[in-house]
């Protein structure tokens, strides 16, 4: 398997995990909708485990001041929950940059790390990783 096919195949199996595990609290968040940052900042651990290290977890921000985030490489886009907006009908694995449709709505505020000081992203992390590695990519 090349690492283009086991990027997708992570990115797969991670987008069924987090739909599958995700907590959801009501309408305000319900897999994909509110889950951007959580999703792909475990989706980068998950890569960076296989030892894939060219994505970067980037955050945008739109007229409203309303951030999203997704990861991003030099050529590439994976944004797991851009299927929670309008108009956007499923997720972007392996997208090429310059067909990335949000691009018009959020402007890239700064590439940023993981939260580390963010204990409900350290739980939840802990939680879907064990998960993951158990029952999706075992």
């Amino acid at each position: 398997m090349n690492e283009a096919q086991k990027i997708m195949r992570i990115s797969e199996l991670a987008l069924k995990c987090f739909s599958e595990n995700f907590e959801s609290y009501g309408k305000i968040m319900h897999f994909p909708k509110n889950y951007c940052e959580e999703a792909s900042s475990i989706l980068l651990l998950f890569l960076r485990n296989d030892g894939i290290d060219q994505f970067e977890l980037i955050k945008g921000t739109d007229l409203l001041n309303n951030h999203h985030f997704w990861l991003q490489s030099h050529d590439y886009i994976i944004d797991l929950t851009a299927h929670q907006f309008e108009g956007i009908e499923f997720p972007y694995i392996f997208l090429k940059r310059t067909d990335y449709p949000l691009t018009n709505k959020f402007v890239v505020q700064k590439k940023v790390s993981i939260d580390d000081n963010w204990q409900y992203l350290k739980n939840l992390t802990h939680r879907i990783k064990k998960i993951f590695y158990e029952k999706y990519y075992a």
